[in-house]
């Protein structure tokens, strides 16, 4: 499709850092994968020009038709917890609510990337996705979607056991026709956000039903079985 764009991302950084939005004539214009030639300038935040050779990038196809909050794109931050051969989703999540007016077609960095809920001017906020209303429908699709890549995550479930385990956080967008759409997974997530409501309604929570699941077995009502142990 002609009006189809595209992240660039560099592997090592997070928080929307370096990343830039282009259109598909863009990306004729980079020599993606190749080392550079000679050192790379400072990234900034909202990315530079796009000419010559690139740090070596990943290119992600973006996800243009979206459910939205108030007319802004989100994102919903997840977590999974892999234990003893089991895989569990959990409830609770953060709802990243971008500050810009959402427009499918746009290349602005501040549309589609941006996401600055720490800054008291800005329009993006974080809410708790156990209140939303869609919470239910989210997460099932959530879950849905992380059945399908189940494989790929098997290395995980096989290392897993009674005494180790994995806490995965992953990002994921809600398409216009409900399913999930998986942006990354993160294998060391960041519980904490320095937004004390999130840190107690979410964070907080998620990490006492992972510790009482590794430590003593009981597993809380908030966990969304995935795969169960015997189908490893």
């Amino acid at each position: 499709q002609q009006s189809a764009i595209f992240f660039l991302k560099l592997p090592h950084q997070s928080g929307g850092t370096g990343m830039r939005v282009v259109r598909r004539e863009d990306l004729r214009e980079l020599s993606l994968g190749e080392p550079p030639a000679q050192p790379l300038p400072t990234v900034q935040r909202e990315g530079g020009t796009i000419a010559g050779h690139e740090e070596r990038l990943v290119v992600q196809r973006a996800v243009q038709d979206l459910e939205l909050i108030d007319g802004c794109k989100f994102v919903i931050r997840f977590y999974l917890l892999i234990h003893d051969g089991e895989l569990h989703l959990h409830f609770r999540g953060i709802v990243v609510v971008h500050g810009a007016l959402y427009d499918r077609d746009s290349v602005d960095y501040k549309v589609q990337v941006q996401h600055d809920w720490f800054d008291p001017e800005s329009k993006a906020r974080l809410e708790a996705l156990q209140d939303r209303p869609e919470a239910a429908r989210w997460c099932g699709a959530i879950a849905r979607r992380i059945s399908d890549i189940i494989p790929a995550l098997q290395p995980l479930v096989l290392a897993s056991s009674r005494d180790r385990f994995t806490v995965a956080g992953g990002d994921a967008l809600i398409e216009l026709g409900g399913e999930a759409r998986l942006v990354e997974l993160n294998m060391y997530p960041n519980l904490y956000t320095d937004n004390l409501t999130i840190d107690t309604k979410v964070n907080q929570p998620i990490m006492e039903d992972i510790i009482s699941k590794v430590m003593i077995g009981e597993v809380s009502a908030e966990f969304v079985q995935v795969m169960e142990a015997s189908s490893r």
